[in-house]
This record gives structure tokens, C-alpha cells and sequence, in this order.
């Protein structure tokens, strides 16, 4: 199990209490105000086709988490969690690379187990 975390004052909060928790800082690419242009325009990329979509260094895909840690690509997870916005403003964060990016890992996924 590992966390991704994007807020460092809270990821440094959850380590003092828990040291042992494999968690890391993320850095996501989008903001929520930016949701209907990346709906319209990741259709015409290519790269963000599920087909064709990968993740690790796809700087074209504004939806793809492209600069995440080796063992977050090379694991196949058997659960992905996504937690919700820190709020509900423009700057914010939006969720749409995670998401996008889980159901890649998914779609990708070639062991046993769910999917």
C-alpha cells in the first residue's frame, strides 16, 4: 500500500503520527476550472485514448500522472481509492488525472485479480 498526497504540510501532519506509512508528496497538472477544456481537448490526443494512453512520461496527455514514483507504474494494484478535493474552487486540484490515471493502471493490468 502506498498514499499519494499532494498537500506536504498534511502529508508531514499523517507522518508524525504514523512514520511507518509509505506515503509520498504528488503534484497534479490540472485545476478543477480547467475540467470542460480537458474533457474537449484529451478527445482529439491521441494519448489519451485508453487504447493507446500510458502514463510514466506521457507529457502529452494532460490527464496522465506522468511523474509519479517507478513502483506506483509497476505495480498492479488490486485497489485504487481516490480521495475528494480539498474544496470546491478554481485553483483547486481537480481529480480527472487520477481518475484518468487509475483506470489506466487498471486497463492495464495483466496478473489475476479484479479489475
Amino acid at each position: 500500500m502506498v498514499f499519494l498526497e499532494e498537500d506536504p504540510k498534511w502529508f508531514q501532519t499523517v507522518l508524525k503520527d504514523s512514520p511507518n506509512l509509505k506515503a509520498h508528496t504528488v503534484k497534479y497538472r490540472t485545476q478543477l476550472s480547467q475540467a470542460n477544456y480537458l474533457l474537449s481537448s484529451n478527445r482529439s490526443e491521441r494519448l489519451c485514448s485508453p487504447s493507446d494512453a500510458y502514463l510514466r512520461g506521457n507529457m502529452r496527455c494532460r490527464l496522465a500522472l506522468e511523474n509519479l514514483l517507478d513502483e506506483v507504474y509497476e505495480t498492479e494494484w488490486d485497489l485504487i481509492m481516490i480521495d475528494a478535493l480539498r474544496g470546491y474552487f478554481a485553483e483547486v486540484s481537480g481529480r480527472m488525472g487520477a481518475i484518468f490515471s487509475a483506470a489506466i493502471m487498471a486497463r492495464n493490468r495483466k496478473g489475476s485479480g479484479l479489475n
